[in-house]
């Protein structure tokens, strides 16, 4: 291998400055301009003939409505009002650019002539040392790459001839920046050449034909580098965004046309700039983009003459500072740009409060670095960066198990399980009001998802789920249907409570008091009355919500785009995340190994509740189970997951069974995933906008009025910007070839999508409408390519790979994949699949007579829309559109076209901005109370059921609500507390608030390792109680327990001697007690160590005493000397062991027919039991345990008993679950 050639050497040599002055260039910078002006020439600027009404018809009267009606008139009136080209002489124009191209070559040449000339400028004496030095490579020679770095510092000058004065330095220079500027010029004149000759699109012949350069390259010598490199030229409305946002105060975005080049141009312009002034650019970009952010700056800035560095500072709550690391954080790095995501840049700035709520002195350290890093702030795609759902929360505390989850659980599921009967009237409701699909087995959810409906509508529907709960209950809600059989005057409002939420529920606790069943009664209030259920069936799956695997906890977290979950998100209320959990195990099943853990935790229940809830799950299966699949799995005694037939066919049946799936998420999810933190601090976009120097830009103007405070909305006057809504309207209008439905078919909706796609002959499909669910991009791309029907033309199909981060191609002759970049087949040759993440933002350019299929889904908006559109850059030229809806969008869009499809999407807007509302002056009032010297950062939070759900909601307009509040603000940011009060007064009046629990939040936990501490439990010393030693021949003679010679209790007394306050609520028999000695077992009072009571002395006159075994011992030895006495012995044990509790082996000097079921139920409990067969025995536990305060006692007695595997599914629980 050859050595690596030596760096080459300057020489430094005594005769600088030697040459004073250069000869004048052959060339000057107004050939430049001359040549522009001649292109304009071309161009004929015409006066629109007419102005065409504005073709959308308004059905929202809202002042939200209004306003974006009037914003998209005007829009449309500055488009209808801009000026059209035509061509001067279409014909000879070939010409003419071919002339100008030579000429353009010629002058280059020239100058590049010059440049290399005036470099060989030496003094005459030392021309053949120069010589010399330059064929050996000592000293340098001039390149291109030179040019380009000197045009930007004039010292290179001095490298390359170190004889040069200053003056001749900066002539040099200045002329370099000619020839540069003409390298430019001749590439666009090249690109006006390619358009002519391949009949490209006229706007781009218009946009590069009128192009004219406004701006001084000596002023900006970074951005003629740029476009050298770049091979373009900057427009002059891209110079004037940029102007304004450089001249304008802080907190200016503007908005900018899809296809203006907002990222690729205007964003580098910006960077370029700060730059060049020494300070130090912050990029803040979606997530979803940030690695195609990422590529696109390194190879735009980094890879470039220019080597501007891109440092990514991506940062999270699970990074443990260290003061070294702050340090290194203190550090910027000069002609850098930073590329942060907003959870990156918040989630640091959390991190100091994080620590000063720990009292960790880093904070100080912290905060001072934060304060000391000055960056110039840069926002793209400033609506979605700034939009009012953004919301990143710190938990803070250690997290603790949700209160009641079985009980919420349980009524979730009991309220699913109503939804999933056919119950005439509710039935009938679904299908005018909601989307319901069928499902294939008794056992499986059907999936429904609630449509737009009135408020009255609305209330019908929780009227309708609460009675058909209260017709068929489960067994958790029995109570329930007996409750309203035994008070049918009270039913009307009873009913009223439970699904109306402006009313108390006080009564609610008088009539059952603090009890299980009023529990469960609030539960029923939230999902009903709060709207929670409501809410959880208007999301969809896999688009708003879904399990991401990838993480521990295994609850649902909210999603960013079909098939893409946030990375740290969780739904901020526990009883909507319980909801959509168990939705989202309804619609993806469970896996093998999920179920074989479901099986495992069901064989370590007691046998009763592994018949119960086995038989439960099997019931509606068994009609689809052959004879010797049933005969395999009949009985939950024979189950036996090390069975691999047995286990194929479970897996098979249960993987989408709703009782499994319940029992599951009960036994193995909630307890520990729903897990709450008792605070939390929180940001949102206001405090992303709270900079000191901050600009921006946007892509729509929908959500101008719910942009925090410290961002404004702010255009040049530029026709064709302030057109920008107006031009998309016209094109969507204009240029939609089709609107149609996709056919209803058995398959799934991703692949009917894709066949309709194919059918339809297009290049690409935009899923702005969420449909392609549940499958990855690389599966979609293979199905594409292996479509028959898809045309020739079509040599790959281009798609994002999430797991690589990368534009992929897949090659349809070879069915390789490429990375985009590296791939030979380029996306105008291909199929494009633009996911729903990549909906926004991404760029590719198509063929310039491509058509694209662009999908509709519930509730989509205008923004959404328009960005998908965009992705058409010659859409309204020689592009087109295709727009395609699922069946269940038959109802909104009568008849189906352009029109109804915008006006549709407009009022879904409408919504969405009226429901953001709220939540930005509520973000914003939140914002200015924590600037208060006062308030504390911290968020307490409660989850209990009373503090959610009790007291009625007071609904309001917002700007009353709003109002209100103010009232107890202080004085910091009183101009923000006063421009909130008056757009909610301007914007809110018709707006009505209630309270909203079911926000998503970004909410950072902390990891589980920090939060669970390893606790080692340290029994504390037991000390014996001793016993008592009595006449015990007393026993034989006594008539009743008076004349015991020993201190006796009732049993009631184990409340007293247990600690368990709510036993002494159980109604035990006045006829049982024990003596002293068997309830004293140690001297400190413990649950665990209550005797079990086995040994009775059983008096003539009834009553029972329970013995502890020393006293048994030496009794029924005076028992078998003395036959003759009139006490009887039951040794308890054998007694319940045998057949009915009769066995005479069971006692001694005792009659059989006067063992008494209130006794020996008595103490079958007092044991632990929880079955107690025959009607008698079911009567009498139900009296004794109708006290519902000890409830609670009764099972951890079981738990002390080492029996709480048998409560579930028993007559105990039953009977308590009854009790009123």
């Amino acid at each position: 291998m050859a050595p690596c050639p030596k760096h080459r050497q300057v020489l430094n040599c005594p005769h600088q400055n030697s040459v004073l002055e250069l000869e004048s260039p052959p060339v000057s910078a107004d050939i430049v301009t001359s040549v522009e002006e001649e292109l304009c020439r071309q161009v004929i600027v015409n006066i629109p003939r007419a102005v065409h009404e504005y073709p959308l018809s308004e059905s929202r009267t809202s002042a939200i409505g209004l306003e974006i009606a009037d914003g998209l008139k005007s829009s449309w009136l500055h488009h209808q009002e801009a000026h059209y080209f035509t061509l001067a002489d279409p014909p000879g124009l070939v010409t003419v650019v071919e002339y100008l191209n030579v000429k353009v070559i010629g002058y280059k040449n020239s100058m590049e002539e010059f440049l290399r000339a005036s470099l060989n400028i030496v003094p005459s004496d030392m021309k053949p040392m120069m010589d010399l030095l330059c064929a050996s490579n000592r000293h340098p020679r001039v390149c291109v790459n030179d040019w380009l770095r000197l045009a930007v510092d004039d010292s290179i000058v001095r490298k390359l001839n170190p004889y040069f004065s200053q003056t001749a330095a900066s002539k040099y220079q200045s002329a370099t920046r000619v020839y540069l500027a003409l390298c430019v010029l001749s590439l666009r004149l090249a690109r006006l050449l390619n358009i002519l000759k391949t009949s490209g699109s006229n706007e781009s012949l218009f946009q590069e034909l009128l192009c004219k350069r406004t701006w001084s390259w000596d002023d900006h010598p970074r951005w003629l580098v740029f476009e050298v490199e770049q091979s373009l030229q900057i427009r002059p409305e891209q110079y004037t965004i940029v102007k304004h946002l450089l001249e304008s105060p802080t907190g200016t975005i503007c908005q900018l046309n899809m296809g203006l080049g907002k990222t690729r141009v205007i964003l580098p312009m910006l960077i370029l700039h700060y730059a060049e002034q020494g300070l130090v650019p912050r990029v803040h970009v979606l997530a979803s983009i940030l690695q195609e952010t990422l590529d696109m700056l390194h190879l735009r800035l980094t890879a470039s003459t220019l080597a501007i560095k891109i440092v990514e500072q991506p940062f999270h709550r699970q990074i443990q500072l260290t003061p070294l690391q702050t340090e290194v954080l203190r550090q910027q790095i000069q002609d850098s740009c930073h590329v942060v995501t907003p959870e990156h840049r918040l989630s640091l700035e959390m991190k100091v409060k994080e620590l000063a709520c720990n009292q960790d002195p880093l904070a100080n350290q912290l905060q001072m670095t934060i304060e000391e890093l000055k960056f110039v702030d840069l926002f793209d795609e400033g609506d979605a960066l700034f939009h009012f759902r953004y919301q990143l929360v710190y938990a803070i505390g250690s997290p603790t198990m949700l209160e009641q989850y079985e009980l919420r659980a349980k009524t979730a599921h009991a309220l699913l399980r109503v939804l999933n009967s056919s119950d005439p009237p509710l039935e009938t409701w679904i299908k005018k009001n909601s989307r319901a699909e069928s499902a294939s087995s008794a056992a499986i959810f059907r999936a429904i998802r609630l449509g737009d409906a009135s408020d009255i509508t609305r209330q019908e529907f929780r009227l309708l789920i609460l009675r058909g709960l209260i017709a068929n209950p489960t067994p958790e809600f029995a109570w329930l249907r007996v409750w309203c059989e035994k008070h049918p005057k009270e039913i009307a409002s009873f009913e009223s409570i439970l699904i109306d939420s402006s009313l108390s529920a006080a009564s609610l606790r008088d009539m059952f008091g603090v009890s299980l069943h009023y529990n469960y009664l609030l539960a029923l209030r939230g999902y009903l009355a709060f709207g929670l259920l409501e809410h959880s069936l208007e999301q969809r799956h896999q688009v708003d919500y879904g399990i991401d695997f990838r993480r521990k906890k295994r609850v649902a977290v909210p999603f960013r785009a079909a098939n893409v979950p946030s990375d740290r998100s969780e739904f901020g209320h526990p009883n909507v995340s319980l909801l959509l959990t168990t939705l989202a195990f309804y619609y993806q099943g469970l896996t093998p190994q999920l179920i074989k853990e479901g099986l495992e935790v069901l064989l370590t229940l007691g046998r009763p509740a592994q018949t119960f809830i086995f038989d439960k799950v099997l019931a509606p299966l068994k009609s689809e189970l052959s004879c010797e699949e049933f005969a395999l799995i009949e009985n939950v005694s024979s189950l036996d997951i090390t069975n691999a037939n047995q286990m194929e066919l479970l897996c098979t049946k249960l993987c989408r069974s709703m009782e499994f799936i319940n029992f599951w998420l009960i036994r193995c999810v909630f307890e520990a995933d729903l897990a709450q933190h008792p605070a939390c601090i929180s940001v949102s976009s206001w405090d992303l906008a709270e900079t000191g120097h901050g600009k921006g830009l946007l892509a729509t103007n929908d959500t101008t009025f719910v942009l925090p405070l410290q961002v404004t909305s702010s255009n040049p006057f530029i026709p064709s910007i302030l057109g920008t809504n107006g031009r998309m309207v016209d094109r969507l209008l204009n240029h939609t070839l089709i609107c149609q439905f996709l056919p209803s078919e058995s398959k799934e909706l991703w692949k009917t999508l894709v066949e309709s796609t194919i059918n339809a002959k297009v290049d690409a499909l935009i899923d702005t409408g969420s449909l392609l669910t549940g499958v990855s991009n690389s599966e979609i791309a293979a199905y594409i390519a292996s479509n028959n029907g898809l045309e020739g033309k079509h040599l790959g199909i281009v798609y994002f790979d999430t797991s690589r981060r990368q534009w992929m191609v897949l090659t349809r002759q070879t069915q390789q994949t490429f990375q985009l970049n590296a791939s030979p087949i380029k996306e105008r040759n291909c199929f494009v699949l633009f996911d729903d993440a990549r909906s926004r933002g991404a760029d590719m350019r198509l063929r310039i007579d491509a058509v694209a299929a662009i999908t509709l889904g519930p509730k989509l908006t205008k923004d959404k829309l328009m960005q998908g559109a965009g992705r058409m850059r010659q859409l309204g030229h020689n592009q087109k559109l295709v727009i395609l809806a699922p069946n269940e969008l038959e109802k909104v869009l009568t008849p189906f076209c352009a029109q109804t499809t915008l006006e549709w999407v407009i009022n879904n807007t409408v919504s969405d901005l009226e429901h953001g509302l709220v939540t930005w002056s509520q973000q914003g009032l939140s914002f200015c109370k924590k600037l208060e010297a006062t308030s504390s950062e911290v968020i307490d939070e409660s989850w209990n059921l009373e503090d959610l759900f009790r007291d009625g909601v007071v609904k309001g307009s917002l700007a009353e609500t709003v109002s209100s509040q103010l009232k107890k603000y202080g004085e910091s940011k009183k101009d923000f507390l006063a421009n909130i009060k008056s757009r909610c007064l301007d914007l809110g009046r018709e707006i009505e608030v209630q309270m909203q629990y079911f926000k998503e939040c970004e909410q950072e936990l902390q990891q589980e390792e920090e939060q669970q501490h390893e606790i080692q439990a340290i029994s504390s010393e037991k000390v014996m109680a001793k016993e008592q030693i009595w006449d015990y021949a007393s026993a034989l003679k006594a008539t009743s327990v008076q004349e015991l010679d020993i201190s006796v209790k009732p049993l009631a007394y184990v409340a007293q001697v247990a600690a368990a306050e709510g036993l002494a609520l159980v109604k035990w028999p006045p006829t049982v007690f024990g003596t002293i000695n068997f309830f004293s077992t140690i001297k400190s009072p413990s649950l665990d160590n209550i005797r079990l009571a086995d040994a009775v002395l059983v008096l003539p006159n009834g009553e029972w005493v329970l013995l502890s075994d020393k006293e048994a011992d030496a009794i029924l030895e005076l028992l078998c000397e003395n036959s003759e006495t009139s006490v009887g012995y039951i040794n308890f044990s054998a007694l319940k062991s045998s057949p009915g509790y009769s066995s005479k082996g069971a006692m001694l000097s005792f009659n059989i027919d006067s063992v008494r079921d209130n006794e020996v139920v008595a103490l079958a409990l007092f044991n632990g039991e929880t079955m107690f067969p025959g009607a008698m025995q079911q009567r009498i536990i139900k009296y004794m345990v109708a006290e519902q305060g000890c409830h609670q006692a009764l099972f951890d007695l079981l738990a002390a008993r080492g029996k709480q595997q048998n409560w579930d599914c028993s007559d105990l629980k039953q009977c308590c679950a009854f009790s009123l």
